[in-house]
């Protein structure tokens, strides 16, 4: 397991995941930078000087940390990426760590409950897709 620090090597996985730097002027000249998906994006992963922040809708900090672990990574990266239909399922439309890794338990093991047992239920798809965009992430 693999732990990050807002430095060189969390900014190349975030390039990597497409994020972008939408950092202002006078916050590079401060050091700090912020990330984003898109230029236009509400949500954001800020680096205030050494601490990990991310920022969801009008400045609501929803995750902070001196450092930041590859699952939580993974587990943001899902979220951000996911429709907003997903994103509800997976942390009922606002992200918050420990909700998000609770339902990818709840979805994995209520995927191989149905498959094991043989059940037919219209949820399938959707907790495949989920549980599959999931494991796809790569960091």
């Amino acid at each position: 397991m693999r732990i990050y620090t807002c430095n060189q090597d969390l900014i190349m996985v975030l390039e990597n995941q497409g994020f972008v730097d939408v950092t202002p002027k006078r916050d590079k000249q401060r050091g700090k930078r912020k990330f984003s998906l898109s230029k236009t994006s509400r949500s954001y992963i800020y680096f205030n000087y050494k601490n990990f922040e991310f920022f969801e809708g009008k400045g609501c900090n929803c995750f902070s940390g001196s450092q930041v672990v590859e699952e939580e990574l993974k587990l943001l990266f899902w979220y951000l990426k996911s429709s907003t239909a997903d994103k509800k399922a997976i942390s009922n439309g606002c992200f918050h760590l420990k909700t998000a890794k609770a339902n990818l338990g709840y979805f994995v093991n209520e995927l191989s409950f149905y498959k094991e047992n043989g059940f037919v239920n219209r949820s399938i798809p959707k907790l495949e897709r989920l549980v599959y965009s999931f494991n796809s992430l790569q960091i």
